[in-house]
């Protein structure tokens, strides 16, 4: 396998790399962290620092239509220990957006080209439905496959975990879900088996939910600095700074985000009943309001999840996902601008994008 190979270059990538323009003059890399203007790459020939081109820094003056962790672009590689530039960016398959924090209306690309999208949520105080729901749609919305992982499972008894689990499974129809504790261990083997080698998985959460713990144990390694939590609250303090794409030892790969403290969805507001409408699972058909009654009552412990819809008590895992990301189903009443919709709209399936987090 070729070093490119390792961070997820296969046929797709080479068709969409022979249809850009002065690809002689180039050669294609992987972004793989992003400080502000301050892009690594990963080539060929490995590791390399890079900036925007003045003709791509000219084009890409739209927050979304600039590299992104993750994207495929084409570098030219300088000599000596000068930065690269980077001259243009390939169509993506998938992404994963939000609209900016604050009052802009713009569209962040938080992540490109990610197979899985893994929602982390603390069982320690963190839990919250309404912001689950609100990343399934972020990541169904982007083409990308969602996984919920509920992490410190370790927190909680059997009972409680079993009904979280449940009301989780309710929340999200057809998602894998899983409980685990990146600080003890239990659950990971089947987070692992689920993410096969040169697939992209990015770990979303906010603050405190433990995706560095988690990334940590899945590399072997204190990569990434971690902090203790509030205990009046479980809110973290941001640990990590700045996005990066890392090659786990099993040959899967990992993006690691900031703590995500707003989550504003690029789309219209009738976006997320029209995203969970029709998925697989047992609130098939239901809006999301029903969704959200069904957790409540089992919450309460007064019914709402027996008879033929009832599912088992056990955690789903990563393994019983698709190997590829599917294409979702479009939202109705997305209100995207055209050129919002131009730098996000990709081939989920993998092939050469329509024009474009």
């Amino acid at each position: 396998m070729s070093a490119l190979e390792d961070f997820g270059w296969d046929d797709g990538w080479r068709v969409a790399w022979d249809g850009i323009a002065d690809a002689g003059a180039n050669v294609p890399a992987r972004v793989i962290a992003v400080h502000r203007d301050a892009f690594v790459v990963w080539t060929a020939e490995g590791e390399r620092t890079a900036e925007l081109s003045g003709r791509l820094r000219h084009r890409a003056g739209d927050e979304a239509e600039r590299p992104a962790v993750g994207d495929w672009v084409a570098v030219r590689l300088s000599p000596g220990d000068g930065a690269s530039l980077l001259q243009e960016v390939l169509p993506r398959r998938t992404h994963l957006a939000r609209k900016v924090p604050g009052p802009l209306t713009a569209v962040q690309v938080v992540a490109a080209n990610v197979d899985f999208v893994v929602i982390v949520a603390g069982l320690d105080g963190d839990y919250n439905p309404r912001r689950l729901e609100r990343a399934l749609v972020l990541a169904w919305d982007g083409g990308a496959q969602p996984v919920i992982a509920l992490n410190k499972s370790d927190l909680l008894g059997p009972d409680e975990l079993a009904a979280t689990l449940r009301a989780t499974e309710d929340v999200a129809p057809g998602v894998s879900v899983l409980a685990l504790s990146a600080a003890t261990g239990e659950g990971l083997d089947g987070f692992e088996r689920g993410l096969p080698p040169g697939r992209t998985a990015a770990l979303i959460g906010s603050s405190g939910v433990g995706k560095s713990t988690l990334l940590n144990r899945l590399l072997g390694a204190e990569r990434q600095r971690t902090n203790a939590v509030r205990t009046h609250d479980s809110r973290g303090r941001h640990t990590t700074t700045h996005r990066e794409l890392l090659r786990l030892p099993s040959g899967a790969l990992l993006i690691d985000t900031p703590g995500l403290r707003e989550l504003q969805l690029w789309a219209a507001p009738d976006a997320l009943d029209g995203t969970f409408r029709g998925r697989r699972g047992p609130g098939r058909g239901l809006p999301l309001r029903g969704l959200r009654a069904r957790r409540r009552a089992r919450l309460r412990g007064d019914g709402g999840g027996g008879g033929r819809h009832a599912r088992p008590r056990a955690a789903r895992e990563l393994s019983q996902a698709p190997a590829r990301a599917a294409a979702p189903r479009a939202a109705p009443g997305r209100a995207r601008t055209a050129r919002a919709e131009a730098a996000l709209e990709g081939d989920p399936q993998g092939g050469t994008a329509s024009p474009s987090a």
